[in-house]
């Protein structure tokens, strides 16, 4: 039962109940708050995809219009802070088009503000994922040229704006991948503003169109992040009698869009 926060912080009051303090948990698990693609050429360069249920991975050096890089926000309000030995997993389903191929993850610097106007404007880290489909939509909505840190001549971001964490490769046909890269771990202990965006972009060359599954996705494994040895932040306003009475820490949502956090302790 997913219980929102909201609604234990009105039965938590409601009973008269004291306010938790930090919970220390071996893990938690954070999923995308906003997540959506963007692609490259004349004809793409303004459309959303904040609406798909995949997020398209593409490299072509010598056609822009075929490359396409996957933006992935995550709200870290829940850590309170990271203790000894803590470790943190990317974990992201793809259709294993990409089989052998190799992906770089970049974040999106800490604090990067919003730049430029009109057709020169670039979105910082607080971007708005759209619920386009393919579709030129509102002219707020991620896209190619406003995406943050975009080299929208290439397959990499600015390296004054965005930091190169490491890459992976698709081992299989279907699968799930994972990233632990250290550097994974310290762009989220370096964060100070509680919001954290990852970017997935191909390195190698094929035909083949790799995709990751989006939130919109009906089954496949959300983005998520798999924390451990981190203490979990105490929800203001939500009584611990009351998270017990609707199941558990693991019932508790973050408080925006779509994104999700479970705990295990």
């Amino acid at each position: 039962m997913a219980i929102r926060a909201s609604i234990l912080c009105r039965v938590g009051v409601g009973l008269g109940l004291a306010l938790p303090s930090a919970v220390n948990a071996a893990s938690i698990n954070l999923t995308t708050v906003a997540d959506a693609s963007v692609r490259g050429g004349s004809a793409n360069v303004l459309n959303n995809y904040g609406g798909v249920t995949a997020l398209d991975v593409k490299y072509d050096p010598g056609d822009v219009s075929f490359n396409r890089k996957a933006y992935i926000r995550f709200d870290t309000w829940m850590i309170a802070s990271y203790d000894a030995g803590a470790t943190a997993t990317l974990k992201l389903s793809t259709n294993g088009a990409g089989a052998g191929h190799t992906f770089d993850v970049w974040a999106i610097n800490d604090l990067l503000a919003d730049s430029g106007s009109g057709s020169t404007f670039q979105y910082g880290e607080f971007w708005n994922e759209g619920s386009g489909l393919g579709t030129n939509t509102l002219e707020t909505d991620l896209h190619w040229n406003n995406a943050p840190a975009n080299n929208n001549t290439g397959n990499t971001l600015n390296a004054a704006s965005a930091t190169l964490l490491g890459a992976f490769s698709i081992p299989s046909a279907v699968s799930t991948v994972t990233f632990n890269d250290p550097d994974l771990l310290a762009a989220f202990m370096g964060d100070t503003n509680k919001t954290v965006t990852l970017v997935i972009v191909r390195t190698t060359t094929a035909s083949q169109l790799p995709t990751v599954a989006a939130d919109e996705h009906a089954t496949l494994l959300t983005p998520t992040v798999e924390f451990t040895n981190v203490t979990v932040a105490p929800l203001p306003g939500i009584a611990l009698g009351a998270i017990a009475l609707f199941g558990g820490m693991g019932a508790l949502r973050p408080r925006r869009n779509r994104g999700r956090g479970s705990v295990g302790v």
